[in-house]
């Protein structure tokens, strides 16, 4: 087990990196247990707030940062943690702060706790939640070739761009 990233389609790594590329990626909030690790490695210092042992924050607190300043917020979540934390994704769909964009890595299961599988459907489960919530601009990105495309693995800043790294 490298990092936890086994069975993820994308490298972590190589998602950190196209973060800490793109200029106007300011702060970086996320809890990944041990994808957090990377981030740390990966990202420059100064602009990453961990969550470690914090599952499910993630959203709830990029939204209250994005609110509270005018330079960009990253939120970097796992499908474990952001089914912890269904309650905020309203919540921010409803606010939609510009600065915000969220990133959702999804590898079906929760990692940071053994790798239990998660109840979300396969290729689609996330999207829905997202959609249902109330979210207009939800994209996938599924190979490092595609998130190339497009600033900050292909999502424009603000609140309904969302981004799904899929296994």
């Amino acid at each position: 087990m490298s990092d936890g990233q086994e069975n993820l389609g994308l490298d972590p790594a190589e998602v950190f990196a196209q973060i800490n590329a793109c200029p106007k990626t300011g702060q970086v909030i996320c809890h990944l247990g041990p994808i957090a690790h990377i981030a740390m490695r990966a990202l420059v210092p100064g602009r990453l707030l961990p969550l470690l042992g914090s599952m499910g924050m993630v959203l709830p607190l990029s939204l209250g940062v994005a609110l509270g300043r005018t330079g960009r917020v990253t939120a970097v979540e796992g499908d474990g943690g952001l089914l912890m934390c269904l309650g905020s994704l309203s919540t921010i769909a409803s606010q939609a702060p510009p600065n915000l964009l969220c990133i959702i890595l999804d590898n079906n299961g929760y990692r940071t706790t053994g790798g239990q599988p998660t109840t979300l459907e396969p290729g689609g489960g996330i999207e829905r939640l997202l959609i249902a919530s109330g979210f207009t601009n939800v994209r996938t990105v599924s190979s490092p070739g595609r998130s190339r495309g497009c600033p900050q693995l292909g999502m424009p800043a603000g609140s309904e761009s969302h981004c799904l790294l899929n296994p």
